[in-house]
């Protein structure tokens, strides 16, 4: 008999998470977030966000379908611009659905064609966020996709500390 798609998912799942714990950097990890993500919830576009410092405002560090992220580009200003007015609201602690039609006037945004937008946050070991992802397309994510992602972010967040030694307190031991 032919798989059920929970099996099917599941398989894509387990797969999708080795070859995460395969990427050699970060660079390769963000990547492979970016665009392979796809294969567990259908997105038109994601953007990976990181907090540089705490208190620090995010900056996009990967697009998906892109090599490298033009800081200069209006879309990904008025991005950034809309990460900190959702830090100042609701705060991004939280995975949240939104429109970003209708929280920016941004020109950028609003020529923008994907307008649900998902903010999943990465924690690292001390609870506190130090990136996240965000997931762009034309319908919001139904709850599956919503369970799967946050599945997804926990992984890539373990694997992010893993490869940069987030989560290491200053003497350099790991954290319990």
């Amino acid at each position: 008999p032919a798989p059920s798609s929970d099996a099917a998912m599941l398989a894509a799942l387990l797969q999708y998470e080795g070859d995460l714990r395969r990427q050699s950097g970060v660079p390769e990890l963000l990547y492979h977030v970016a665009n392979e993500t796809r294969r567990i919830v259908a997105y038109d576009q994601m953007f990976i966000a990181r907090q540089a410092q705490i208190n620090d405002g995010f900056h996009i560090v990967c697009v998906s379908s892109l090599a490298t992220v033009d800081r200069n580009a209006p879309l990904i200003q008025a991005t950034e611009k809309l990460i900190a007015e959702l830090a100042k609201g609701a705060g991004l602690d939280e995975a949240c659905d939104f429109s970003a039609h209708a929280l920016s006037n941004d020109p950028a945004l609003a020529e923008y064609p994907y307008d649900a937008w998902r903010w999943q946050p990465l924690f690292g070991h001390d609870g506190k966020i130090f990136a996240g992802l965000l997931v762009m397309r034309e319908m919001p994510l139904r709850e599956g996709e919503a369970f799967r992602l946050t599945r997804v972010a926990e992984t890539v967040a373990h694997g992010w500390r893993a490869l940069t030694g987030l989560g290491r307190d200053r003497t350099g031991q790991t954290e319990v």
